[in-house]
């Protein structure tokens, strides 16, 4: 039974209690009216009397022109007052309670919504990051291809000198085979010389077995 199911079956249930009520309230006017007119209630000589005494009673207008004189009248108009208003207290409240609980669910339902919207935000903003990533990656590595054209190695310091004297080094990587260190013992002048004519002729970086990375551009020039 899905919710739209239960509130009509509690509207049902509602309905007949305040009908049910109702009928027994009303249906206290004949008992009322016999008993009056037996006593000889001068107010009570009709049906309709009875009725009216009734509806005055159970509405609290009470306009005073017509009085119960029997005990048992008495009686049977509290019972009915009592039991107009407990049914309509019942009523009241199962209605309110399910207003109360609609609402309760339907906030329910909105914070779930909320923390489904804000797991997809985080994961839409988490697959965003990792393209972006992705795409400086590829970015980058498309950067440096563009800039290396290719790799030299220098077996010696000659063999550095006479690729960095060349335009073949344009655009290209020398891995020297000995440490820049070696350059130093040399000649203190010559890696700067180097460095000069690598800049010169476009190469793109140099890198000794030590570790040493260096790359050329034109702010490198000394």
């Amino acid at each position: 039974m899905n919710a739209r199911d239960r509130r009509i079956k509690k509207s049902k249930t509602q309905l007949i209690i305040i009908t049910v009520s109702l009928c027994f309230a009303v249906g206290f006017s004949f008992p009322l009216y016999w008993i009056e007119k037996a006593a000889g209630n001068p107010g009570i000589t009709t049906l309709s009397d009875a009725f009216y005494l009734n509806f005055i009673t159970q509405s609290t207008i009470g306009y005073g022109d017509k009085l119960p004189t029997q005990p048992e009248s008495r009686a049977l108009l509290i019972a009915g007052y009592f039991l107009t208003r407990i049914s309509l207290i019942l009523v009241i409240f199962s209605t309110g309670r399910t207003l109360l609980g609609s609402r309760k669910k339907d906030e329910l339902q909105l914070d779930d919504r909320i923390t489904v919207i804000d797991h997809d935000l985080k994961q839409i903003h988490s697959e965003l990051y990792e393209l972006n990533r992705e795409f400086r990656k590829e970015l980058k590595h498309k950067r440096r291809s563009r800039e290396k054209a290719g790799e030299f190695q220098a077996s010696c310091i000659n063999s550095l000198i006479d690729l960095t004297n060349s335009q073949m080094c344009r655009r290209t990587h020398i891995h020297c085979l000995f440490d820049l260190s070696d350059l130093y013992q040399e000649d203190p002048e010559l890696w700067l010389s180097i460095k000069r004519k690598a800049i010169a002729n476009g190469a793109h970086s140099i890198s000794f077995t030590d570790g040493n990375f260096v790359r050329m551009s034109k702010q490198n020039r000394l």
